[in-house]
């Protein structure tokens, strides 16, 4: 499983969505979640990844690909330190 697919499986899982609907270009706003809903995933994917998410990456974040990409900015910073 890639690191997309963990992602998608961990949003599909947390908003009670089914995964096979979601991929990278997935709008956040498509997700039917309220802000409650989006600070648990962030805290979720934090813990997946073992590493803190930037907090202007979360801010600006659009699309389910945002928050790959987000993700994966902070695993190669932590892996490359």
């Amino acid at each position: 499983m890639t690191a997309e697919d963990r992602v998608l499986q961990r949003i599909a899982t947390l908003l009670h969505l089914p995964a096979g609907e979601l991929d990278a270009s997935t709008p956040l706003t498509a997700l039917a979640a309220d802000s409650l809903d989006l600070v648990e995933l962030a805290i979720a994917l934090e813990e997946d990844v073992g590493v803190p998410l930037r907090h202007e990456d979360l801010e600006t974040a659009r699309t389910v690909g945002d928050l790959i990409g987000a993700i994966a900015h902070v695993t190669n910073g932590a892996t490359s330190g």
